[in-house]
């Protein structure tokens, strides 16, 4: 006998959205559409394959919206920036695009810019190949979700840098709070660089200075370079001559999946807060986790600001096992000011520690529940993580694409584009 699942679906919540269709996909017809939609409206694209030559000036929040990654495809030449926002804080939705930055380089060449402030954005269910710098949020303190989204062979594939015109000293002066929706979050995405790039240098694919905030949970990052060590995160602490650019000021990394060939070094940790755990990492690593202080490793001068406190790493594996310190190493010259049971632990929060109540952001992110985000293209790599069991007699709200279960009778994936309660019903039914 087998099972039959029966999904029972009632609407949640579902507002009309107003939606203004642009007439193809050339940057002159979307640049229209938008300049045309009412804020809080959707800009549909059509399928197509399509070269922009120029900046689509995204100056409201709109639900930018593509026919799929498999279907709206954007190809940007060298140097270009593909999409700029300037417009004001507000729900501001890009999702279902291919972004095609070319093969890999180094160069500047960014999928979305953030050139305005906008604390509640989402991109999702988008793929992007190729680029650096691919999305950049700079100059103004931008928060928001990027998720369920797919990057292949790009150099530097998220940089927050929130500079805001005084070097990040703005983000600096507000609290640092763990497990809020007051920094970027970076949930359920892929991260891929193949043997196409191998020889090549790299950067990492989290790579924040002038105040960084970043939450990156259940992402999957693999690189299948031997020849190319993969380099994955890093943190500036604070540099510059001048008027300095500041450090990064806060990183929460878990439940994340790390799979290399092999590297010198995963995390490259030079300032602020780090609370890292339950990360898996896999292949030949020589340390996970370098810690220093900027100052000493670039200019050979200590600088206490923005330096490495209050870092809890605990519970990440290598290989299946929990290495020797949690795979920490301190850069030589840093030892005196990067200290274990100081700066640094090995354990999570306890009673007397400033994060002793720590509990994670809700997941999914609370945009992502409220917008039901789900659909897009299919990306090649299976998906990072599965869902909670399906268990008859229960109600589960979702907003994400469910896997179906072995034997069922359920299609391969059910895509829901809006808040649902799912009620789950059994039945036998014959084998067949």
């Amino acid at each position: 006998m087998k099972t039959l699942i029966t999904l029972l679906l009632s609407v949640l919540s579902a507002s009309a959205i107003t939606t203004n269709k642009a007439t193809s996909l050339s940057l002159s017809a979307v640049q229209a559409a938008v300049n045309a939609a009412t804020p809080n409206s959707m800009v549909k694209l059509p399928a197509g394959t399509v070269t922009w030559n120029g900046t689509l000036n995204l100056n409201k929040v709109v639900w930018l919206c593509g026919s799929g990654t498999n279907a709206t495809k954007i190809i940007s030449p060298p140097g270009n920036t593909v999409i700029d926002y300037t417009g004001p804080d507000g729900k501001l939705r890009i999702s279902d695009i291919y972004f095609d930055l070319g093969d890999f380089s180094r160069s500047d060449h960014t999928a979305v810019f953030f050139g305005s402030e906008n604390r509640q954005f989402m991109i999702d269910n988008c793929r992007f190949r190729g680029g650096s710098k691919v999305i950049w949020l700079r100059p103004a303190l931008d928060y928001g979700v990027v998720t369920h989204c797919a990057f292949y062979d790009s150099d530097g594939e998220i940089y927050p840098w929130y500079s805001m015109g005084n070097g990040g000293a703005t983000s600096w002066e507000l609290p640092i709070e763990l497990g809020t929706v007051n920094t970027l979050v970076v949930e359920d995405c892929v991260f891929y660089r193949t043997r196409t790039i191998d020889g090549q240098f790299t950067d990492e694919c989290v790579y924040g200075q002038e105040g960084a905030r970043v939450c990156y949970r259940y992402n999957l990052f693999k690189q299948d370079t031997p020849n190319t060590a993969a380099v994955m995160v890093d943190a500036h602490g604070l540099f510059g001559d001048g008027p300095p650019a500041r450090g990064s000021v806060l990183y929460e990394f878990y439940k994340n999946r790390f799979e290399c060939s092999a590297t010198y070094r995963a995390f490259n940790l030079r300032g602020g807060t780090h609370v890292n755990w339950s990360n898996t990492f896999s292949g030949n690593i020589g340390t996970i986790f370098q810690l220093k202080n900027e100052g000493v490793s670039t200019t050979g001068q200590f600088d206490a600001r923005d330096r490495i406190e209050e870092t809890f790493i605990w519970g990440n594996t290598l290989n299946g096992s929990l290495p020797s310190g949690q795979g920490i190493a301190i850069e030589s010259g840093s030892e005196p000011y990067v200290v274990k049971n100081v700066h640094y632990f090995t354990r999570p929060p306890q009673d007397g520690d400033r994060f002793w109540h720590y509990v994670p952001l809700t997941y999914p992110h609370p945009l992502v529940t409220e917008w039901g985000a789900g659909g897009g293209g299919t990306p090649p790599e299976p998906p990072v993580t599965n869902p909670p069991p399906v268990v008859v007699g229960s109600k589960i709200s979702v907003s994400y694409s469910i896997p179906a279960t072995t034997g069922s009778k359920v299609g391969t994936n059910i895509v829901l584009q809006i808040p649902v309660t799912i009620t789950v019903t059994a039945t036998n039914v014959p084998n067949q």
